[in-house]
């Protein structure tokens, strides 16, 4: 009896799109589930004027994430483009650039947002009780984001790779460690700044399966921003600037 014949160059994409559909379903569900249901929670324990604060921080502190400049998007074209090439070194190149400059980009994240800290509370108009805290808060959410830009650079790459499943599986990881560690720290009296703190921790947690998932199914790809070259990035970010 002959051996089954090995699945079609089609029927192995229309595989991985199913799975990839699914698992971004699920992710997402995951993750919008558990704020749904954190949200009444965190706004019992801190408070109303707490929470209020929290939002309001985190909402001018998002506009940090403005200066990926779309480098996730040059990541994942040309991780796939050039692993379908078989071009393991460039690939290596492009990931040490895109890092290097994440890491620049990152770091001038939370240099502003130390810098700027404390004028916020005269800036938002404060109440001078929340003010220390106003002040702590934008400068551990600007280093939260600061820290977000490089470490998020194996979840594009895994994009790159095709592999949603794996993506989903790492914020799940990272959605769960928030969960846990949020409803810990409250629970031992802490508040929003200690929220803070673990969502940080979560966002570097969620690395860990993500980087276990690219070593298994691309043992070769380094993430070495030593290997990163100038070429590559004036490409990444012709391609990423308009994004």
């Amino acid at each position: 009896m002959s051996p089954p014949a090995p699945p079609t160059k089609e029927a192995q994409i229309r595989r991985r799109v199913l799975i990839g559909t699914v698992s971004n379903y699920v992710g997402q569900f995951a993750t919008f589930g558990a704020w749904f249901l954190l949200t009444p929670f965190i706004l019992r324990e801190v408070g109303v004027a707490m929470y209020g604060l929290w939002a309001l921080i985190g909402s001018i502190v998002a506009y940090g994430s403005l200066l990926d400049l779309g480098i996730w998007g040059a990541i994942i074209k040309y991780t796939a483009e050039f692993r379908t090439l078989q071009r393991e070194q460039d690939t290596n190149a492009l990931i040490g650039t895109a890092l290097t400059v994440y890491i620049l980009l990152g770091t001038l994240v939370i240099m502003v947002s130390w810098g700027i800290a404390p004028f916020i509370p005269r800036l938002f108009m404060v109440s001078e009780v929340q003010a220390a805290t106003a002040t702590t808060l934008f400068a551990l959410m600007g280093t939260a984001v600061g820290i977000t830009i490089p470490v998020m650079t194996p979840l594009a790459v895994l994009r790159g790779l095709q592999r949603y499943d794996l993506v989903n599986v790492a914020n799940v990881v990272g959605t769960v460690v928030e969960l846990v560690g949020i409803v810990t720290v409250l629970r031992l009296g802490g508040g929003v700044v200690e929220l803070v703190i673990v969502q940080i921790v979560g966002v570097v947690i969620m690395q860990i399966p993500a980087l276990i998932g690219i070593r298994r199914i691309a043992p070769t790809l380094r993430f070495n921003p030593f290997a990163a070259r100038r070429g590559f990035a004036r490409m990444v970010l012709r391609y990423s600037t308009p994004l």
